[in-house]
């Protein structure tokens, strides 16, 4: 069956929208933070606390994303829970599952926990803290051990939700904890535990590029090589669309700037090696390519310039969609 579609950025997996611009000019985002709601946090061996992750923007948030990482020699995490301030109608969540979590406590890092709007124009608003995630530990030795949230690689951050720069990367800075652990002196002579868990329903997580540059030459063919990343451990289909909805134009590359709005005269491709996409085909989603597990696949834009063409600076917004099946 068929499961939610992760949307992208990540960072990452979060935001799934590649833009082909000709040229490119990147559009300015705010600034933001993920913070965690304690900085010092003191405990004993034996027992659990709890930590928010907290995301916060000068501008409207469409998306955040937050990766944790901690001294699992001192730590262990237990669990994860989504934040009230992102569960909301039109959020797409991507939440670490059992087998996530339980590879985080051997290597101290877990991957990114995501939440973000995927009809591009819903928002959360701005300089409002929101709670992303409320992670649970487990104190397993004394001293010192720190919980982070990293930001470089993509890692996590957070997501512009303005109108002029809606799905722009904000620029995120984060702020960890530093936990005291001293030892524990309750025992007990016996305990009882209540065992309860779930199937991992899998996972699909997709990274495209976020700006692809396709040469316009008349009369020429012109293709450009690129690739996404899928990363999964079930069976995928990828998809691709037009964002724009015009029933017109839907499908080619536009010069907005023009007036009236002109277009190319040939729609714009998205091929794979087995499937060929023409954009105008369809208003909604068509099937790109296949596969299962992780795999880096090469696809290319195809663009046909006609000499009857306007000359101009020509764009669109396309989406990629990766849905995961059982």
């Amino acid at each position: 069956m068929n499961r939610s579609r992760l949307a992208a950025l990540s960072a990452g997996a979060m935001f799934l929208v590649a833009s082909v611009l000709v040229p490119a000019t990147a559009l300015a985002a705010g600034t933001g933070s993920l913070s965690l709601s304690q900085s010092s946090i003191s405990t004993t061996t034996g027992s659990t606390f709890t930590v928010d992750v907290t995301s916060q923007a000068s501008t409207a948030m469409s998306g955040a994303s937050a990766a944790v990482d901690f001294d699992n020699t001192k730590l262990q995490l237990i669990g994860v829970a989504k934040g009230a301030a992102w569960d909301v109608a039109g959020i797409t969540w991507v939440v670490p599952s059992v087998s996530d979590i339980a590879i985080a406590n051997t290597t101290g890092h877990l991957p990114a926990i995501a939440a973000y709007f995927t009809d591009g124009t819903s928002s959360l608003p701005a300089a409002t803290p929101t709670k992303l995630a409320t992670v649970t530990f487990f104190a397993t030795g004394t001293g010192s051990a720190a919980v982070s949230l990293p930001i470089a690689g993509n890692k996590g951050g957070i997501i512009d939700g303005a109108a002029a720069t809606y799905g722009s990367e904000v620029v995120t800075t984060s702020t960890g904890a530093a936990v005291t652990i001293t030892a524990g002196t309750g025992s007990t002579t016996s305990t009882t535990a209540n065992v309860s868990g779930s199937v991992d329903a899998g996972y699909v997580a997709l990274t495209c590029p976020t700006s692809v540059a396709v040469p316009l030459v008349r009369n020429v063919l012109n293709k450009q090589d690129f690739t996404c990343n899928v990363g999964s451990n079930v069976t995928w289909t990828l998809s691709t669309q037009d964002n724009n909805p015009d029933p017109v134009l839907h499908g080619y590359m536009l010069d907005s700037t023009q007036t009236p709005v002109v277009h190319l005269s040939d729609a714009l491709h998205v091929t794979s090696s087995a499937t060929d996409v023409n954009l105008a085909g369809a208003t909604g989603l068509q099937a790109l390519a296949t596969g299962q597990n992780n795999v880096v696949l090469p696809l290319t834009f195809v663009q046909n310039v006609r000499a009857t063409d306007k000359s101009g600076s020509y764009g669109m917004s396309v989406l990629f969609s990766i849905t995961s099946t059982f």
